[in-house]
């Protein structure tokens, strides 16, 4: 997904490595891997930016079932068996 670092910068993050997001007062973003990110952009805009990702990813999923299906949905990730 597409965020703005707090200097305004551009960033594309993968939402499937967030691991937590903390108002402190700006937003921190923390990955899987630790590494912490400042970002210049509220919760709710940022967890929205996820669900549009997510419904695009199950969307696409659906669209192609005769060589993918989509078992179930665990920790915001989508499942595929091949």
């Amino acid at each position: 997904i597409q965020v703005k670092k707090l200097g305004g910068t551009d960033l594309w993050i993968n939402p499937h490595q967030v691991e937590s997001m903390e108002l402190t007062p700006d937003l921190t973003v923390t990955m899987l891997s630790g590494r912490k990110i400042m970002l210049a952009e509220q919760p709710q805009d940022v967890i929205n930016k996820i669900v549009e990702s997510e419904t695009r990813l199950l969307s696409a999923a659906g669209d192609i079932n005769d060589i993918a299906t989509i078992i179930g949905i665990v920790g915001g990730a989508a499942c595929i068996v091949m």
